[in-house]
């Protein structure tokens, strides 16, 4: 059972958006893992503890400096070599996983990359989940 507690009837709506942003979070995560986005595991770990609550307002996010790359996908660009071999590494193995980073370098300078969504899937799954239940409120 969910539990939200609140001093008073104007703190209602930011505990449920608190608690919205929680959620959201979580989810995201779980896609990451999911989708197989967790290898170092820094963009998952960007997350933790960062829910900001205002007046009027609660909001969470990645801190990673890759993270809206992960979210929004990526034009054609030269990645640096240095992220791709710690990638490869550690997924792959060190022998396998140099030449896959230099064949995923390429591939990167060609096409760029996909969108994952894994915020905007977590968004719309939280909020389809919980649609009804703060509306009385």
């Amino acid at each position: 059972m969910v539990t939200l507690e609140a001093n008073s009837y104007e703190e209602v709506p930011i505990v449920v958006a608190e608690f919205l942003v929680r959620e959201i979070m979580k989810e995201a995560r779980i896609n990451l893992k999911r989708d197989g986005h967790y290898v170092t595991g820094q963009l998952h770990k960007s997350s933790k503890g960062n829910i900001r609550i205002f007046k009027d307002k609660a909001r969470g996010g990645f801190d990673s400096p890759y993270a809206d790359y992960v979210e929004f996908g990526t034009d054609p660009h030269w990645m640096p070599i240095k992220p791709l071999l710690k990638w490869a590494s550690k997924k792959f193995g060190k022998k396998k996983g140099d030449n896959i980073a230099y064949a995923v370098q390429k591939k990167i300078a060609k096409y760029g990359t996909e969108p994952t969504s894994y915020v905007r899937n977590a968004i719309d799954k939280v909020l389809k989940e919980y649609s009804g239940w703060y509306d009385n409120i």
